[in-house]
């Protein structure tokens, strides 16, 4: 079983790894600024973010069972899961063995290392910065091929 989940978790991470941070769920248009992007209004900040400081900030308010974007939408142990809805996060603290970032407390990543997956802290690219590895994405994206690369 150990080492099925070892070989699902690699080729997902194989497949995820190539250039950009991304959600399928979210495209998001001209006008709407990510996180730690200036603003002045709340309005400017995509769904889910909130004007605080002068930049673009994720709330993390959003419930169990609500859908998500990033991690840091959703409440305290929470994170934002596949079905991009904030689901219940595991326990395993950062260093500690994972399949999935489910595996993980809420804000880490399961990140490959070696022949298996350590929860990892998150990085901070945003929706379509570009990446080279999984770890650099803030928790809840994927690093993954943009379209026309």
């Amino acid at each position: 079983m150990l080492s099925r989940n070892r070989s699902l978790l690699v080729r997902t991470l194989v497949t995820v790894l190539l250039t950009g941070c991304s959600c399928s769920a979210y495209t998001p248009s001209a006008h709407d600024r990510g996180v730690g992007q200036p603003c002045v209004s709340t309005v400017e900040c995509r769904l889910g973010l909130a004007c605080t400081a002068s930049e673009c900030q994720p709330t993390r308010s959003t419930p169990a069972g609500s859908g998500c974007l990033l991690t840091l939408d959703c409440a305290d142990g929470l994170y934002c899961g596949a079905s991009r809805t904030c689901e219940s996060s595991s326990v395993e603290v950062e260093g500690g063995d994972c399949n999935t970032a489910a595996d993980c407390e809420s804000g880490l990543v399961c990140s490959l290392e070696g022949f298996g997956g350590r929860c990892r802290e998150a990085g901070v690219r945003d929706i379509h910065e570009a990446c080279a590895s999984q770890p650099e994405c803030l928790a809840g994206l994927t690093c993954t091929l943009r379209p026309g690369t």
